[in-house]
């Protein structure tokens, strides 16, 4: 991708302004995510809000400032740090030739002050909207993922990095796809007969590190022999057990919300001969129904299953209506 560049960009910033969603847009944007900056963020604090008469402006800038700096890999702040966490040059190759969603991995501390000095720039300094209430903007931002899916910050190279998902538009400018809080983790996709099958999900959020988050688990259906405990969906299938789908249900309180998360997959059934059996006893002790195991106990090679389906029951949304889009402004 080609950098561009424009007389009206922010001081200390590489590239130029880019192109501005429409009204239509913005408002569907806001309806469905709330602004990060608002009383809808994750985890916000009251305190540390965005002013509710500043809101959209924001809004409207944050999602300018990263048209522009999606469009200029060379993008850098006002110290004249980078901007990007640099990749490889044969992955970056195949990112650009991507047509679907890639990828950007942003040095956190440069990306902040950027995005700090292009709010100056457009009339919003630190004296009209405090560097704690934009930090926390960020944070709180749904379509930025700070965490990875074991809890832990991203990194990249030794640096603690933003990740953003974005796709070119063949017009021009970029559409920004939003991370939502999910299950973590892909369920073992065989149980073999007469042996211990089991799973223990985990919840991801991508603004914030949820690893002590309290859950409940169920499913609204079970086959007989599966069941929970403690967290964890187990069971040992008999010879009579037939594949099926699986729902979880994954409940936890949020900002004094309660949240339901739900993931379903299918569980194929396949025998386990005695020569397996064998193996299993005399290599993995772990296979004979020892409770501290939470993947498949499994030693024969997994069928590819089907990609287990995430659903967020509290952002059901068209894929559409899940978008960020910007477009340049007709010239």
């Amino acid at each position: 991708m080609g950098s561009t560049s424009n007389n009206n960009a922010a001081p200390g910033s590489s590239g130029g302004v880019g192109g501005v969603a429409s009204q239509q847009q913005q408002a569907a944007q806001l309806a469905e995510n709330g602004s990060a900056g608002g009383a809808g963020g994750a985890g916000g604090a009251h305190g540390n809000e965005i002013p509710v008469e500043f809101r959209a402006e924001v809004d409207r800038i944050f999602f300018q400032f990263m048209n522009k700096i999606c469009s200029n890999l060379d993008a850098t702040d006002a110290k004249g740090e980078p901007i990007h966490q640099t990749l490889m040059a044969k992955k970056m190759q195949r990112l650009d030739e991507s047509p679907d969603f890639r990828p950007f991995k942003f040095r956190i501390q440069a990306f902040t002050n950027a995005f700090l000095e292009e709010l100056a720039f457009q009339g919003y300094p630190e004296d009209k909207i405090p560097m704690k209430k934009v930090r926390n903007y960020l944070w709180n931002q749904p379509f930025i993922s700070r965490f990875n899916e074991d809890g832990k910050k991203a990194k990249s190279k030794g640096n603690h990095i933003w990740n953003i998902d974005a796709k070119k538009l063949a017009e021009g400018g970029w559409t920004f796809r939003p991370f939502h809080r999910k299950l973590a983790g892909s369920p073992p996709s065989v149980a073999y007969v007469g042996l211990r099958w089991s799973w223990a999900p985990r919840i991801w959020d991508p603004q914030a590190s949820r690893t002590n988050i309290p859950l409940e688990f169920s499913s609204p259906a079970l086959p007989s022999w599966l069941s929970w405990e403690d967290g964890i969906l187990s069971g040992t299938p008999p010879p009579d057990a037939q594949a099926c789908d699986v729902t979880v249900e994954a409940r936890c309180i949020q900002d004094g919300r309660e949240e339901m998360l739900v993931q379903t997959f299918h569980i194929n059934i396949a025998p386990m001969s005695g020569s397996d059996t064998s193996f299993a006893a005399s290599r993995r002790p772990s296979l004979t129904n020892d409770p501290r195991r939470v993947n498949s106990d499994s030693v024969l090679p997994q069928a590819s299953g089907t990609v287990p389906r995430f659903v967020n029951a509290g952002r059901l949304a068209t894929e559409s209506g899940d978008m960020h889009e910007i477009r340049p402004l007709p010239r």
